[in-house]
């Protein structure tokens, strides 16, 4: 948010009104002399089961291929995102969970990337 009034005379204030949080939620109460109040990570989620395939890596997507995931214990399966079944997160997430090597693929907490959990047992790495 930025003071564009050119009165650099009194403090840039942003605050909630009638009890509301709102400003707060969105990190922009501020009380200064600045003119401009960033809101910082917001932690808005930006992955869903629902979205494209094709609008990750910053809008270029995601290429056609393979990958392999290789689980602690060993034990590995290769993931081919080459067949016209994967449109969505919720397809290469469908295809992660249903690979048998004990490694669920789901959203991160934060909602911006895929989170690996690997329930094999072993002892080696992910």
């Amino acid at each position: 948010m930025t003071d564009v009034t050119g009165a650099a005379t009194s403090n840039l204030i942003v605050a909630d009104v009638g009890g509301g949080t709102t400003a707060a939620n969105l990190n922009l109460t501020t009380n200064t002399a600045a003119t401009t109040v960033a809101s910082g990570d917001l932690h808005q989620r930006y992955v869903s089961e629902s979205t494209l395939l094709s609008s990750l890596n910053g809008g270029a997507g995601i290429s056609a291929g393979s990958f392999q995931i290789k689980n602690k214990a060993g034990g590995t399966a290769i993931i081919n995102l080459s067949g016209s079944s994967f449109h969505t997160v919720d397809d290469l997430l469908t295809a992660i969970n249903a690979a048998g090597v004990h490694v669920t693929a789901s959203i991160n907490s934060t909602g911006d990337g895929i989170l690996l959990t690997d329930a094999s047992g072993g002892s080696g790495v992910l």
